[in-house]
Order: structure tokens, then sequence, then C-alpha cells
């Protein structure tokens, strides 16, 4: 699947601890902003299911606000041409915004 970046805004008093967990998942590097409750992480995945499973658990977790793909390096030759779609039009806990 390749590589996706994020900005990830943070409920108040959350930028740590969700770094933190942010940090312990597998393929996800994070690196916070000095001055805003603001995340920014870079994932990687070897399969569109991969990735697929990581942006359920990153939408799903305690303490972000909102999520906003930046980049996703989208592979033509994977089953799943458009990795986003399959979200489209379902019930969110948080507002994604897809570029």
């Amino acid at each position: 699947m390749g590589i996706c970046g994020y900005l990830v805004f943070t409920e108040d008093g959350a930028t740590p601890a969700l770094a933190a967990r942010l940090t312990a998942l597998p393929g996800c590097d994070v690196v916070r902003a000095e001055r805003r409750d603001l995340l920014l992480l870079v994932t990687e995945s070897t399969t569109a299911d991969e990735e697929a499973a990581l942006r359920e658990t990153l939408e799903e977790m305690e303490g972000v606000s909102a999520l906003v793909l930046t980049f996703g390096e989208i592979d033509p030759e994977t089953p799943v041409g458009d990795p986003l779609g399959a979200n489209r039009g379902k019930n969110r806990r948080l507002p994604v915004i897809d570029p």
C-alpha cells in the first residue's frame, strides 16, 4: 500500500498520551507540533487491508478530535483502487477530511 501522512488534531490535554499510543502502533511515526495540540503522523503499511485496519484504529482512538489525510500513496495495482472509498457515507465518531 505505501505511506500515508495525517494531521491529528487532539482533544485538550490528550496530546502527550495520544502521541505515546500512536507511536506504539506498528508502522507509525509521530511528531508533535510545538505550539498546538496537533500531531503529525506518518504511517507505513504493506497491504490495503492493513492500511484500512490502521485507519479504522485511528478514527476510533480516544483523544483524537479530527484526523486529516494529507498524503496517501495509492498503488493502482492493489485490489482496492480507492482505499478511502469503503468508508464513504459511513457514520464515524470523528470528522475525517479526504484530500
